[in-house]
């Protein structure tokens, strides 16, 4: 049985259900703004950044050069994937991340 998402090869439902469960407890996490960690967190994946510290910080370098991204935005990306990083997938390089 196949239990990734569309577009989400390799994670798996559980981990996206504990994600939203985290999202969901987490204190400065909005309702609202739960829909949009989730979508930082796949872009994230999409660009190969759960691969190595050096594609996530890519991912960011070019997130940051978006002059259209409010500065709220940025950091929310940076807090969804650290958040992720963190406490549900755990790549060995994430504690050691300048996030």
């Amino acid at each position: 049985m196949n239990t990734d998402k569309p577009g989400e090869r390799g994670t798996s439902t559980s981990q996206w259900d504990r994600f939203l469960s985290l999202l969901a407890s987490h204190p400065r996490v909005k309702e609202k703004a739960r829909p949009h960690y989730a979508r930082w967190v796949r872009t994230w994946q999409k660009a190969g950044g759960a691969e190595s510290p050096e594609k996530t910080r890519s991912f960011f370098e070019e997130l940051s050069r978006d002059e259209q991204l409010e500065n709220w935005h940025f950091r929310q990306a940076v807090s969804a994937v650290r958040l992720w990083c963190r406490r549900i997938e755990g790549p060995d390089w994430s504690e050691e991340f300048d996030w």
